[in-house]
């Protein structure tokens, strides 16, 4: 059995990266501002109360952005939210 592609296989990697691109490069212009902030300070770690406490709003004000973060970037948790931040920084860096 060989351990490689068809032309199928290929061009659907291809797809799958383009999205992911695509996806990662809107994040920047479909989060609102405040959405942007509490996201990239989720990216650093940062807990729901410390987030609350740095930008002097209420936990549950952070819970209710992220919740909508959540849902335009695709995401499912804080960790793959930090993931998609982060790479888009660093394409954001290399253009």
């Amino acid at each position: 059995m060989k351990n490689h592609r068809d032309g199928n296989g290929v061009q659907n990697e291809r797809t799958k990266l383009m999205l992911m691109k695509e996806r990662t490069m809107d994040l920047n212009t479909s989060l609102s501002r405040r959405e942007r902030e509490i996201a990239a300070l989720v990216a650093t770690g940062a807990s729901n109360k410390e987030i609350a406490r740095q930008l002097a709003i209420s936990i549950k004000t952070v819970k209710n952005i992220l919740t909508k973060v959540f849902t335009k970037t695709g995401t499912r948790s804080r960790t793959e939210l930090a993931i998609r931040m982060v790479r888009s920084e660093f394409e954001a860096s290399a253009a």
